[in-house]
């Protein structure tokens, strides 16, 4: 009986982590493809940008477990992903008041630029330092 307890908790755990990569996934995914879809004047309908979404994260969580990437390496470029979008939101507010420029809300571009540079900002922070949990 214990062993089919832990066979269970195993099957458990391994669903949760699934589950888990997979919300995070398509919190990275869906900025990136929306404002894809925005900037190239919003061809694709929602309901086909949340399913391009939804195989998009599918797609990448095979990376995850087929150990190309871990679930360490994908926690840490979320959360330097969180700190690079707010470093540079700061420091691209700060900028924008200092000149004087006024930024229509509309307009996707500033979001896309912002979005672009943290990504790459925690993509060169995750690749080139040591692990930041150990």
């Amino acid at each position: 009986m214990n062993a089919a307890l832990r066979t269970v908790e195993s099957y458990l755990r391994a669903t949760i982590d699934v589950g888990l990569v997979l919300l995070v996934l398509a919190a990275v995914w869906y900025p990136t493809l929306a404002l894809g879809n925005e900037l190239v004047g919003a061809p694709l309908e929602p309901s086909t940008l949340r399913l391009l979404v939804g195989v998009a994260a599918l797609g990448s969580t095979y990376a995850v477990f087929a150990g190309e990437r871990s679930l360490g390496a994908l926690g840490e470029f979320v959360f330097a992903l969180a700190a690079a979008l707010i470093g540079w939101g700061l420091l691209g507010a700060v900028l924008v008041v200092a000149s004087g420029l006024e930024l229509s809300g509309a307009d996707p571009r500033p979001q896309a630029l912002l979005w672009l540079v943290a990504n790459v900002t925690a993509l060169v922070v995750v690749r080139t330092s040591s692990p930041l949990f150990e």
